[in-house]
């Protein structure tokens, strides 16, 4: 959602701070229903946790926890992934850099298995984590292997999670992604906490994708309805 105008270290350290204290002024703006209503007590009972939602309805949702509900958030290493950072870091969040793909080769590339081992880490150090469970520039609303594979090896559940606000802007990208605007409703849906087996093969992990997948777009549909956007 960066404009790709924005390159420098510098530049791009700028616009993130300026995008956290965007979304902050919509958190504080918008009148937030949380569903189901002991939301944070879920994560605070399965912690730590994976938190997953949908690329490009995510902008909201680390701005849902509590302060000290302590969060990692994978991010790009893309020079446009440089704005997310910053705003990751504004809003208190740990940042992974790293990119998912359907080629293994350019995920090897983009340090997606570099990502993967450190969101591993922060899970086992007590850290929540959270990522977005479509591959970057995919199919939209499709759930990758990625965020499967990671509750498999770290033993920690899966919590979907979609943000929604009445008012939003829509872009024409590959994952219709909104902007939020102040001044309206908002809401935030949690589905059921979603565990993969250690010991899953290729066709539990696959169960469990297509599991995700169906839960998040139930938690989207969700939040939107409640926030009113029909």
């Amino acid at each position: 959602m960066a404009s790709r105008n924005v390159r420098s270290r510098p530049l791009a350290a700028t616009a993130g701070r300026a995008l956290a204290a965007y979304l902050k002024f919509c958190r504080r703006t918008n009148r937030f229903v949380f569903e189901p209503d002991d939301a944070q007590a879920i994560v605070d009972e399965n912690q730590p946790v994976i938190v997953g939602s949908w690329h490009g309805q995510h902008l909201l949702v680390p701005l849902m926890r509590r302060p000290d509900q302590k969060f990692a958030v994978l991010v790009s290493r893309s020079k446009d992934g440089e704005i997310n950072a910053a705003a990751a870091r504004a809003m208190g969040l740990h940042v992974i850099r790293g990119s998912g793909g359907r080629n293994r080769l350019k995920t090897a590339q983009k340090g997606g298995a570099r990502g993967f081992l450190a969101m591993l880490a922060a899970l086992r150090s007590g850290l929540n984590v959270a990522q977005t469970a479509d591959v970057p520039r995919g199919e939209a609303r499709r759930c990758g292997e990625g965020i499967v594979a990671l509750a498999k090896h770290s033993g920690r559940p899966i919590l979907p999670v979609a943000v929604a606000t009445e008012r939003a802007l829509t872009f024409e990208s590959w994952d219709r992604a909104r902007l939020p605007l102040p001044f309206g409703r908002g809401a935030m849906a949690m589905g059921r906490p979603i565990r993969v087996a250690a010991d899953a093969d290729e066709a539990g992990l696959e169960a469990a994708r297509r599991e995700v997948e169906a839960e998040l777009n139930r938690c989207q549909a969700r939040a939107e309805e409640i926030a009113g956007r029909g």
